[in-house]
């Protein structure tokens, strides 16, 4: 007979450009983690990809560096708290630092190690992960999210954005949908996807450079469909998910989802911008 003590099947994953915070850790988790394969990214993941690299229906305990780019780091906190409990994120800090604790709790660690790492912390901290953890039979299974659309300007779309957004969850499945107007309260930077509306490819402009230029990740772009989104507000009906800005919208319920997407090659910035001057010098 099954017990709560039966153990979930897991995997483990240390996120973390720096080889000797690397070294120090791996031993510490051989005999706590036994059994359990465990593996180490030398980078920092783009959101993208973090749904074909910790998901899978499983229990993933993620190990992540947040001392060497702590503001990517929470960034990556807050999308991996967002892929529900078959992720246990503890945060690896190189010091002492309450106030910078705090940020990795709000922004979804479930707990943390401070170096110099001993072995007696590093099995509280995989106690405390095993006390928390979800029942198998809810692991891969969806939570409930909240989806704050927020527009950047007057006048860029984002009641168009969330009311399509709405009846697209509908289309796919969703049991309940509720869309409410609301003023956001302040939201986490870690917590914010850009979504670049009336995206006009042939103007030069790639999700790169204007990435690099607002300091943010592009996480999707919607296309410029203006005929499409005028036809659809004039007959009073959600905009057909065969058109030009509907297939971006189902794109991005994909995406909001944690449904993984095809790798495309990316355009560097620097033809981006060449494109762009190209253009306006023409």
């Amino acid at each position: 007979m099954a017990t709560s003590d039966t153990p979930t099947s897991r995997r483990a994953v240390i996120i973390s450009p720096n080889s000797p915070l690397v070294s120090e850790l791996e031993p510490l988790l051989a005999v706590p983690l036994a059994g359990t394969p465990l593996s180490r990214l030398q980078s920092y993941p783009s959101p993208r990809d973090l749904p074909s690299l910790v998901g899978g229906g499983i229990l993933n305990i993620v190990f992540l560096d947040t001392s060497s780019d702590p503001e990517q780091a929470l960034q990556l906190l807050g999308e991996m708290s967002r892929m529900g409990a078959q992720v246990q994120v503890v945060a690896l800090l190189g010091g002492n630092d309450p106030d910078f604790i705090l940020r990795c709790l709000r922004a979804g660690a479930s707990d943390f190690l401070i170096q110099p790492f001993t072995p007696e912390e590093v099995k509280a901290a995989l106690g405390k992960l095993a006390r928390v953890q979800p029942v198998p039979e809810a692991i891969g299974k969806d939570s409930a999210k909240v989806i704050s659309v927020m527009p950047a300007k007057g006048a860029c779309g984002a009641t168009t954005l969330a009311s399509n957004l709405a009846f697209q969850w509908k289309r796919v499945g969703g049991k309940r949908v509720l869309l409410v107007d609301l003023d956001t309260n302040r939201v986490g930077r870690w917590k914010v996807r850009l979504v670049v509306n009336r995206y006009l490819r042939d103007v030069g402009l790639s999700r790169e450079v204007i990435g690099t230029a607002l300091h943010t990740e592009v996480f999707e772009t919607l296309p410029s469909d203006y005929e499409g989104v005028q036809k659809a507000l004039m007959d009073g009906k959600p905009i057909p998910a065969s058109s030009t800005f509907g297939k971006g919208i189902v794109q991005l319920v994909d995406r909001l989802g944690g449904k993984a997407q095809p790798t495309t090659k990316k355009a560097s910035s620097l033809s981006g911008l060449l494109g762009l001057f190209s253009k306006t010098s023409k």
